[in-house]
């Protein structure tokens, strides 16, 4: 799936219309942005954020009402509490009505790599063994 973009002229109308003042929680999108009610941002406006994420639409971008201008403080806040995991679940949905099924099998050197962890770092018990056996022990340099 390509992502549509916002087209300069529409970045345009967006920055106009925000006079370069991040927009976060302008007509009820406070929630999105993590903002209380009524809560506005001050911040100088740097990015475009789609109010509906790209990937969750199927269509172009037709008007700037689309989209907002916003500080990256905010554009980061509603894409990894808000998009992402919206995302993610529109992904697992079509992929199951595809009828493609997530791999339960365990993998074998994850496996092998949470026992090492369990018993230890296996560099210091290799040191270990060495001190033990009166081998020089290669001392750590700083």
């Amino acid at each position: 799936m390509t992502r549509n973009n916002f087209t300069v002229k529409q970045q345009k109308g967006m920055r106009k219309r925000s006079k370069d003042v991040c927009e976060a929680g302008k007509d009820g999108t406070e929630a999105l942005y993590g903002m209380a009610p009524g809560e506005r941002c001050t911040r100088k406006a740097q990015e475009f954020d789609h109010v509906t994420a790209d990937a969750l639409k199927r269509t172009k971008i037709k008007s700037i009402s689309e989209g907002l201008h916003v500080c990256k403080l905010h554009h980061d806040i509603k894409t990894n509490t808000n998009d992402k995991p919206k995302i993610a679940k529109a992904k697992r949905i079509d992929e199951k009505r595809a009828g493609i099924k997530r791999s339960k099998q365990t993998i074998p050197q994850r496996k092998a790599l949470k026992e090492v962890a369990a018993k230890g770092s296996s560099h210091a018990a290799w040191l270990e063994r060495m001190a033990k056996a009166g081998k020089p022990v290669p001392r750590r340099i700083t």
